[in-house]
């Protein structure tokens, strides 16, 4: 399938462009803006504060047009639970507000004013601004925007820890001791390298691009995530990028779709063949933590921090199952600790009160991301990263930090409820 969807000429564009900056930005500019202020020896915060300052300002400029034009706004039943869940975590941090006293602050990122300013500019005001923009006429504008500043934050990446790739202990430590920066955590790095596999694989499939030199993002996009993935030697992003693809796969084959299919079995073959490869060419161990997941798991060598902080959160989420405990897990020294996976956070957070409509909110998300898939494949990209982002969200993020997952939740959401005030019809 070619890319010949019609955009018209819209007198509404700027809402468009708006949408656009906020989507590309949230999901990929703030992750770009960080690698390059550590690079350079810059103090982070230096970066952050306006990065978080300019993707509220995009996002309340968002709000106000849609409030002069509500015509163009999208609404729908998971705005509603969407709502229901925010007032349920928000009532927790007031609650905590009045008690909680931050004991050891490990490098601010458990603190309740950190939790507060990340959960209102980093997640809420931004992804209540997507998930409400209709202005999708802009499509092209917002995927290529996207896809272009991943592929700036990959290039970014490997020009300034390149040269660290190949210093591996169990994975990539990279990053300088200048700057109030000591490390790059590796994980949102091998998120991107999965983000550029996912959009090599859809402008592949979905697109189908004629011409040598339209290959040419698409090949360098494969390549340098698939290098990224093995450079970060996490195994989360590699789960995430394989249940994704899985996710694609079955779309593909229920559109009919036999030469979408056969290009995911021969990508698929031939990134599994190039991912060995490149790990045993740079000595990366992530072929091997990948391998002894069993072994790690039964003789409790590793992933037992992991299990410990689920046990933790059970007998917090027994005590107060209905209205939840607290926004993070202390351990008995006041370290302060999340318990790595959505629901779980959520039971902790919001009880059942919050979890709840959170349920809804996704379940509206997959349909949509399903929708989008089989019935308008050049927006498949919106799918396919809104299901990357729930992975990690799985094992690994935060409620109120994840910015990439909220805002590809809502972008799913955005998008579908456009397309069925279309007339696609949701299937059954």
């Amino acid at each position: 399938m070619e890319d010949n969807s019609s955009e018209p000429a819209s007198k509404f564009s700027f809402g468009g462009w708006l949408l656009g900056g906020m989507v590309a930005y949230g999901m990929f500019g703030q992750l770009a803006a960080v690698l390059a202020s550590a690079g350079l020896g810059v103090s982070s915060r230096l970066v952050t504060v306006p990065s978080r300052a300019l993707l509220l300002g995009m996002a309340l400029a968002s709000l106000i047009v849609l409030l002069f034009r509500p015509g163009r706004a999208v609404l729908s039943s998971a705005l509603i639970a969407y709502g229901l869940f925010w007032l349920a975590f928000g009532s927790r941090i007031l609650m905590e507000a009045a008690t909680r006293v931050d004991v050891v602050v490990e490098t601010g990122r458990f603190t309740l004013q950190f939790i507060v300013t990340m959960t209102l500019g980093g997640v809420l005001i931004p992804s209540l601004a997507v998930i409400l923009n209709g202005c999708w006429e802009k499509h092209r504008f917002i995927r290529n925007t996207s896809f272009f500043l991943a592929l700036g934050s990959g290039i970014t990446t490997v020009i300034f820890y390149g040269n660290r790739f190949t210093n591996f202990e169990n994975r990539m430590s990279a990053g300088d001791t200048e700057g109030g920066v000591q490390t790059i955590n590796s994980i949102p790095i091998g998120y991107l390298g999965a983000s550029l596999v996912i959009f090599a694989a859809y402008y592949v499939v979905c697109l189908r691009q004629r011409g040598f030199w339209r290959w040419i993002p698409t090949i360098v996009a494969g390549g340098l995530g698939l290098f990224l993935l093995v450079g970060s030697a996490s195994r989360g992003p590699i789960l995430g990028a394989a249940v994704t693809l899985l996710f694609f796969f079955a779309a593909q084959a229920r559109r009919l779709d036999f030469r979408g299919v056969s290009f995911l079995l021969v990508g698929g073959i031939v990134g599994v063949t190039g991912l060995v490869m490149l790990a045993q060419f740079t000595g990366s161990a992530v072929i091997n933590r990948i391998m002894g997941i069993g072994y790690a798991v039964a003789t409790n060598s590793e992933g037992a921090a992991r299990v410990n902080l689920y046990e933790m959160a059970a007998e917090e989420i027994a005590a107060s199952p209905i209205v939840g405990s607290s926004l993070t897990l202390r351990a008995d020294d006041g370290t302060d600790m999340y318990p790595h996976n959505l629901f779980i956070e959520s039971m902790l957070a919001t009880g059942l009160a919050g979890t709840i409509p959170l349920t809804y909110v996704l379940f509206y998300a997959f349909k949509c991301a399903w929708t989008i898939l089989l019935n308008r494949a050049e927006l498949g990209w919106v799918s396919l990263l809104f299901m990357l982002y729930f992975m990690y969200q799985m094992v690994g993020g935060a409620i109120y930090s994840s910015g990439q997952f909220w805002i590809g939740t809502a972008t799913v959401i955005s998008c579908g409820t456009w397309i069925r005030r279309n007339n696609y019809e949701l299937p059954d």
